[in-house]
């Protein structure tokens, strides 16, 4: 015969009965019309999807929504997005679907986000007025600091583009030469972060293979969408392009000057030293 105490117990190991405990999932779908109507609505011209700029690669700081629209109108060509969380969603999130699969994943995810957080609409909203600077955003035409150099023996080109100013960050990616067009890795290669030339005594401990960002991520190469790969460098870094059976090429990524901080200026006198001592 069992004690009360055994007995609290034992039913305390019990399983929850289904029915005594709240679906969430459940909840929040069928309550996903009525609460998506209770977000801020967009204005009318952010309703329709900006279509990318003439300078995609600029690193000035943008606000957090041109951005996202832009890459909406990319990953998601004809889906508006209706409210300024939807624009959160669908810059930053990957789904395949049709129009009407994607409006119910958006009003689902929507409502299971609200059920747990019901200040989401004004985090959103202060979200997405933040100034970003972001990086691996490709360039347009019109950019400026773009280089592109042919890879010997072979159709395509390496090129830098650049990424975020503040961090001193450049992207490389590959390019039909004939055309410009990006492609993701077209050939067998490794790329190399290498000691600079001019001075390996200070660079040495630089040597190390890099990986493009989508690699970093683990996305397998058949799930990147065409022409999207790219590596993130940093000003000043010299790099090593290695292909089997071919020469190795050689770069040093551009340097470009620091931007202003704001900062008081340092109140030192600086010597001009040439960088290159030549005889």
């Amino acid at each position: 015969m069992k004690s009360k105490v055994a007995r609290e117990k034992s039913q305390a190991r019990q399983p929850y009965e289904s029915r005594k405990r709240p679906n969430k999932r459940l909840q929040a779908t069928t309550a996903a019309a009525q609460l998506a109507s209770t977000s801020k609505p967009l204005s009318d011209a952010s309703r329709v999807p900006i279509p990318p700029s003439d300078h995609l690669a600029s690193t000035r700081p943008r606000p957090l929504r041109e951005t996202l629209l832009e890459q909406i109108y990319v990953n998601f060509p004809g889906i508006q997005p209706r409210t300024d969380w939807e624009i959160i969603k669908l810059g930053t999130s990957r789904f395949e679907g049709t129009p009407a699969e994607i409006y119910a994943w958006l009003d689902e995810s929507y409502a299971y986000e609200r059920s747990y957080n019901e200040d989401v609409d004004a985090c959103v909203q202060r979200l997405l007025g933040t100034p970003v600077a972001l990086t691996g955003r490709k360039p347009g035409p019109d950019d400026k600091l773009v280089y592109t150099r042919p890879i010997p023996d072979s159709k395509y080109s390496i090129r830098l583009f650049p990424g975020a100013h503040d961090a001193a960050e450049y992207c490389m990616d590959f390019v039909e030469t004939a055309t410009g067009q990006p492609v993701n890795s077209p050939f067998e290669y490794e790329l190399w972060s290498v000691p600079n030339p001019d001075t390996p005594w200070l660079t040495a401990v630089m040597t190390m293979q890099l990986r493009t960002i989508e690699s970093a991520h683990r996305l397998k190469p058949e799930d990147i969408r065409p022409g999207t790969e790219k590596f993130v460098l940093r000003d000043g870094q010299t790099c090593m392009l290695i292909r089997p059976g071919k020469r190795p090429v050689r770069f040093t990524v551009p340097v470009r000057p620091l931007p202003q901080s704001g900062l008081p200026e340092e109140d030192v006198d600086v010597f001009d030293f040439p960088k290159i001592a030549v005889v």
